[in-house]
């Protein structure tokens, strides 16, 4: 729980700039492991397929972030 809190105080101080996007894929990555580990430890494993999700959405905020970094290079060229 305290890791998930600092990720989202750093998400929140990077809200201003493109750096929120990588801050936020942290964040879900940080929130598919933990939920990985708690089926693991709790539910013997039956749900943990479900923390593909945001493992998921982790890679499309570092692919977002990527896709504007390329637009902004290609306006200032």
């Amino acid at each position: 729980i305290p890791t998930l809190i600092i990720a989202g105080i750093i998400v929140y101080i990077s809200r201003k700039t493109n750096d929120i996007y990588l801050n936020f894929s942290i964040l879900f990555w940080i929130l598919a492991n933990s939920f990985w580990m708690y089926c693991e430890f709790f539910n013997n494993g039956e749900n943990k397929m479900f923390s593909s999700i945001p493992f998921a959405l982790g890679f499309l905020f570092v692919g977002v972030y990527y896709y504007k970094q390329f637009i902004n290079r290609k306006k200032l060229s």
